[in-house]
């Protein structure tokens, strides 16, 4: 798993306070892109509960028809060793692939 982060928009919160930068880490605007590769496989709704257990806390009773939005993302197809997921978060608008 890793996290990238647009280097433009974190130039300025890269030499602010350790508050500054957890807080842009949280924020959406910053676009990142979250890639995940494989390493064994696994079935898909296995990988689909472990994303979905780990967001539905977060977003403390809110938004969680975005969860059914995102448990339909994935084809019904099981995840292969080397297989890559990547999402795209740019504001209000996640892009997501599957390969």
């Amino acid at each position: 798993v890793g996290t990238y982060m647009d280097p433009v928009a974190m130039m300025a919160v890269k030499k602010g306070s350790k508050e500054d930068i957890e807080k842009a880490l949280l924020d959406p605007s910053y676009p990142r892109t979250i890639r995940i590769v494989m390493n064994r496989g696994l079935s898909i709704d296995k990988y689909t509960a472990g994303i979905v257990e780990s967001i539905e806390p977060r977003l403390n009773g809110q938004d969680l028809e975005m969860l059914e939005e995102f448990k339909k993302l994935n084809p019904p197809v099981d995840l292969v060793e080397g297989a890559e997921i990547e999402m795209t978060i740019r504001g209000d608008t996640l892009l997501y692939k599957n390969a």
